[in-house]
């Protein structure tokens, strides 16, 4: 299939919008010297939390970990959106829910990009480590792919225009270093957890969605390989290149290209497994699914805004609409798939929403935007999930139990 010339330039355009145009390129001074930023910071307690709106859920039947009584036919699934740096937002989260939820221990974990290393880190009981360490493995695996005496490498690295953004392989080093040295692929097997990893890529070398599951012996990514590709974010890294359990050629790149919010995936996954289950035993399948991202941006305008806009424009603008437009179309299927559905993610002010800057400030910001989620007891789908999973499992409500002992 052919194309107009005109078509050509815009796709060229959105392939060098981040580079130009994106919060995401712009260097660290740009970023502390901004007055939107600053702004932004300063007033960071007072962004609002999405708050989807009220739905009637049923947990008839739901227990927990070893307390189930469904004979394992209800199905807890675990989805995390990718993001970049934003990551921290669910990795914080997160490990407040383990805190929360000695028990939490879903039958299905399924990340895209930062989403699979937080997946990661919560499969290894290393969530804890991961939040306290994750400013350095930021800066770690955004390393600027420039050098001193090679100007035309530098100007190239610096704007995108004709190489990736960030070297490779300091962020494997950091992947590497977090899981630990002397590992092999059984240390990382479904048997081993007792959970069931799911990260999405995409194959550039023959133009195929991939996925790993290390509950899947005949996979052919080892866990290594699979988080560098899914978090090999075009214009950010070169795609990952490697030789498979299989002996052949792979070049991965980031999932996020089809499923940066991989929800629907996740449910479709727990289904076929459940299918698979019940053929077994019987037993009719429930999903619970707790959705997290990393963080939205509102794209909300006034009528007119969009219009006679150019290519210049709209590259800068489409990245953004392409990624958050098919979230959100991947939470409204997986609400309406049947299960019980908790999405929890942010509104962001946009300031926040660079997916690569690995400042304090920034970090701390989006420490910020956490802990509202947390400490925000409204009606929120975070808080709905804490307190209907706490009511199965029986655990006492800490911030209740501080009121009671206040009256």
């Amino acid at each position: 299939m052919s194309y107009p010339i005109s078509s050509k330039v815009i796709v060229a355009l959105l392939c060098l919008s981040h580079s130009f145009c994106g919060y995401s390129m712009l260097n660290e001074e740009e970023h502390e010297n901004s007055e939107q930023y600053n702004n932004t910071v300063s007033k960071i307690e007072k962004i609002s939390i999405h708050k989807p709106n009220k739905s009637n859920f049923s947990f008839s039947s739901f227990t927990a970990g070893s307390g189930r009584s469904d004979g394992g036919a209800t199905k807890l699934v675990l989805s995390l959106d990718g993001g970049g740096t934003r990551g921290l937002i669910e990795a914080i989260i997160l490990r407040e829910i383990v805190r929360q939820l000695p028990d939490f221990k879903p039958d299905l974990v399924v990340g895209t990009s930062v989403g699979a290393l937080v997946g990661t880190a919560f499969a290894l009981g290393k969530i804890n480590e991961f939040v306290e360490d994750f400013g350095p493995i930021a800066e770690q695996m955004f390393t600027r792919n420039w050098s001193w005496w090679n100007p035309l490498n530098w100007f190239r690295s610096t704007r995108g225009i004709s190489g990736p953004l960030y070297q490779s392989e300091p962020k494997q080093r950091a992947i590497e270093d977090f899981l630990g040295a002397g590992k092999s692929e059984g240390d990382f097997s479904y048997e081993t957890l007792g959970t069931r990893l799911m990260f999405p890529l995409y194959s550039a070398r023959n133009g195929r969605v991939a996925y790993y599951r290390n509950y899947d012996e005949s996979g052919a990514y080892g866990l290594v390989d699979a988080l560098m590709s899914t978090t090999a974010a075009p214009s950010y890294f070169n795609p990952h290149t490697f030789r498979g359990l299989d002996k052949n050629l792979y070049e991965g790149i980031d999932g996020g290209v089809f499923a940066n919010n991989p929800s629907k995936l996740a449910h479709d996954e727990m289904k076929v497994i459940s299918q698979r289950e019940r053929e077994s035993s019987g037993n009719r399948t429930k999903i619970v699914m707790l959705s997290m991202g990393t963080g939205r941006a509102e794209h909300g305008s006034e009528v007119g805004y969009y219009n006679n806009r150019g290519m210049l424009f709209w590259a800068q603008k489409m990245p953004n609409i392409f990624m958050d437009s098919a979230s959100q179309h991947s939470h409204v299927i997986a609400s309406h798939g049947g299960q019980d559905y908790y999405r929890v993610d942010p509104v962001l002010a946009p300031a926040l929403y660079q997916t690569d800057n690995t400042s304090k400030k920034h970090l701390d910001a989006l420490t910020t935007v956490a802990m509202s989620v947390i400490s925000d007891r409204s009606d929120s789908r975070y808080h709905s999930f804490i307190h209907t999973m706490k009511a199965k499992w029986r655990i006492e409500d800490e911030a209740e139990n501080e009121m009671e002992d206040d009256l």
